[in-house]
This record gives structure tokens, sequence and C-alpha cells, in this order.
């Protein structure tokens, strides 16, 4: 995608939603230490998006905005 797109002056962001409550797992033992509910963590990404991208390039970040090496 950075690839096809950057030439048109786009910004490419992989985004880690951050480990949240759900049921993929199917026991709700092994999620209940997890950080955000799944609204939570959308709102998260969602403020990061429009943030502005200090580095050049395409970048992996967390849902906080942070980027996150990889």
């Amino acid at each position: 995608i950075y690839n096809t797109f950057h030439n048109q002056g786009l910004e490419v962001r992989a985004v880690h939603p951050g480990w949240m409550h759900t049921s993929i797992f199917g026991n709700a033992d092994v999620m209940k230490d997890a950080t955000f509910e799944p609204d939570e963590a959308a709102g998260l990404i969602l403020e990061s998006v429009f943030q502005p991208l200090k580095d050049e390039g395409h970048i992996f970040i967390e849902n906080n905005g942070k980027p996150m090496p990889y």
C-alpha cells in the first residue's frame, strides 16, 4: 500500500489495537485482565489517525499513536 500511494502524499499507518476484552478465545477468564474494551481501543485508534506522523513513510503504531517497532 505504501509503495502504491506514497507519491500521492498519502500516509500509511498500521495500528496495533492493544489488548482488549473480546470473546475470541471463548473463555472470559483469559481476557479478564485485558486493558481495553473494544470501543475504548477504537476511540484511541481514531484519535491517533488525526495526529500527524513525525516520521516519513509508513509506520506501525500502538493505539496511543506511539511508534511500535516491527
